[in-house]
């Protein structure tokens, strides 16, 4: 994350932020003969880490998932409620691999390295194979064949989120060629959520657009501060 963004949350806002990172994510694994980790195991982690925080109905905390954080960060709420005040989803779009990629490929395609790269490749058809000079490109070009094979085909979880109750934020960038764009709009429609497009930024508007992006955060936040009375 973009030490700017930190510096106007600090500074201008004095807010305490905790950030987790998931646990290592491996295809080798399955090779190995081992489990790697899936969505299941990272909803855990998150929700351990709210409770030892003290994240609960007296006092919730304001969650944010980036990206495959954010797919983490709602099914943590969905599964618990209770320790969030909001969620903020930021660049995360409403379904993982399913319901972007047809169905017949999805029933057609291996579990393992090689069906893993197939959905990959569909998912972002774009992603060059070459390292790239950019550290951020080429962190993601990394990461994305890391990916647990059962995070990419989570079902679509809207319709659950709702009914939870919890204030939701999408912001994304105005250029993010990750999640399909027309994609937002219908879930903002049926969460009742805030739907913030930050200008000039694609996928990491942390680092495209740091002060746009903290703004719109807090602008959030301070619309919904944790209240111990608000229904879970």
């Amino acid at each position: 994350r973009d030490q700017r963004v930190d510096a106007v949350l600090r500074v201008r806002m004095g807010r305490k932020q905790i950030v987790a990172r998931a646990a290592g994510e491996r295809v080798d694994d399955e090779e190995m003969g081992h489990r790697g980790p899936g969505l299941d195991d990272f909803v855990g982690d998150l929700l351990a880490i709210a409770s030892h925080m003290g994240a609960g109905p007296g006092h919730p905390v304001h969650l944010l998932g980036h990206s495959f954080g954010g797919v983490v960060a709602r099914a943590a709420v969905i599964a618990d409620p209770r320790p969030f005040a909001t969620l903020t989803l930021f660049s995360s779009g409403p379904r993982a691999v399913m319901g972007v990629v047809s169905p017949l490929l999805l029933a057609l395609v291996p579990h393992g390295r090689i069906g893993h790269r197939i959905l990959m490749r569909a998912l972002h058809p774009d992603m060059p194979d070459a390292p790239q000079a950019d550290p951020r490109l080429e962190t993601l070009r990394l990461r994305s064949p890391a990916s647990a094979h059962d995070t990419l085909v989570a079902a679509g979880t809207t319709r659950g989120l709702a009914a939870t109750g919890v204030p939701v934020h999408l912001v994304h960038g105005d250029a993010d060629p990750v999640w399909p764009l027309d994609s937002y709009p219908e879930e903002a429609r049926i969460l009742g959520a805030r739907h913030t497009v930050i200008p000039h930024a694609q996928h990491s508007a942390q680092w495209e657009n740091p002060g746009a992006l903290a703004l719109a955060l807090v602008d959030f936040w301070d619309a919904h501060r944790p209240s111990p009375d608000r229904p879970t």
